[in-house]
């Protein structure tokens, strides 16, 4: 039989292979290339994005440090001008040019020092009116009087008025009583009355209620007067008080609360550092006031460190021994336990 013969591809070179090869892989890059300009694309889109973003917040942060500083420089004003106003209100520096109906005084509830105010001044008060009552009273009766008195001369004047020229001008006046209003005679009354008659017609007048109603309010005005005032100097005080203390802490390190010893009455003084590691590292001194002898001649004060569980430890016994009992300096003392404290704390 006759044997088909079957065809077969022709083998390819590997020239040819490694060319396709290079093909595709060309292709690839190419592919890779577009995707990566893409990318970069994408990145610096997103980059001036960010740098847009950054140049406004930079913006901001200009603006708002602007605004601070205005702010600041308007507190400091501020402040000073509050100041001021506080120096002049607690001198009692009024200007009636200046409109003081746009100054707000705060008033705090529960205050002790306006409670203790409203108490004294609803004492005051109180005797204020009692006062006044007594006052009302009196003249009450004095108006009283002067009406009987008056009667009793208008009696006698009448009944002993005849015509002739020596009544002419009024009784004599008893003393201790008051000039009674005599009228002038009737075959008179078409002349003027003599000068003395006039003044003294001119000067009769007869005090009513309404004189211890002046008095009343004269006396209310004087107490809220007086109450505003006190309550001016307290505020004044409180703030020279608090100045200070605040000065004495930050100037000799120590914090000062002044007391009283209950058993001689002199006055305390608690002393806390500053540089204390704890609350209750305390010193209290007593002070003695000067005494005056028989002779005026005045001793001088002195200061006496108390017991306190601060100020017996070994340490401070011997402190206190050395520059209290042997050199007999107390402020050598609290000036050597500053510079002590301050060591300790400034080499941990």
């Amino acid at each position: 039989g006759v044997t088909g013969v079957t065809g077969v591809a022709p083998a390819r070179s590997p020239e040819h292979v490694r060319a396709e090869e290079a093909t595709r892989a060309l292709q690839a890059a190419h592919a890779r290339i577009v995707e990566l300009e893409s990318e970069l694309a994408s990145a610096a889109a997103a980059r001036a994005g960010e740098r847009d973003d950054a140049a406004a917040a930079a913006r901001a942060a200009h603006e708002l440090r602007v605004e601070v500083e205005e702010l600041s420089r308007a507190n400091e004003g501020a402040a000073r001008e509050i100041a001021a106003l506080e120096a002049r209100v607690g001198r009692g520096e009024y200007d009636a040019t200046e409109d003081w109906r746009n100054l707000k005084i705060l008033h705090f509830k529960e205050n002790p020092a306006a409670i203790a105010n409203e108490a004294k001044a609803e004492k005051d008060l109180a005797v204020v009116r009692a006062e006044c009552e007594a006052l009302r009273e009196t003249v009450a009766r004095m108006v009283a009087e002067h009406e009987q008195q008056q009667q009793m001369h208008m009696a006698m004047v009448g009944a002993s008025l005849t015509p002739g020229s020596e009544n002419l001008m009024p009784p004599p006046l008893t003393p201790g009583m008051p000039p009674p209003l005599v009228p002038p005679p009737t075959h008179i009354m078409a002349t003027p009355a003599p000068t003395t008659y006039n003044r003294a017609l001119g000067t009769m007048q007869t005090p009513g209620p309404s004189v211890a109603e002046a008095e009343i309010t004269v006396l209310k005005r004087r107490v809220a007067e007086l109450e505003k005032r006190e309550q001016r100097y307290m505020t004044v005080f409180k703030q020279k008080i608090s100045t200070f203390r605040e000065a004495c802490y930050l100037i000799f390190g120590f914090k000062v609360d002044m007391g009283e010893d209950r058993g001689t009455g002199h006055a305390t003084f608690t002393l806390r550092s500053m540089f204390a590691s704890r609350d209750d590292e305390a010193m209290v001194f007593r002070v003695n006031p000067p005494k005056v002898g028989a002779t005026g001649n005045e001793t001088g004060g002195a200061v006496e460190l108390l017991p306190a569980p601060y100020t017996s430890t070994d340490e401070m016994r011997r402190m206190i021994d050395m520059y209290v009992g042997r050199w007999s300096s107390v402020p050598g003392f609290v000036a050597n336990l500053t510079m002590e404290l301050f060591n300790k704390q400034t080499a941990a």
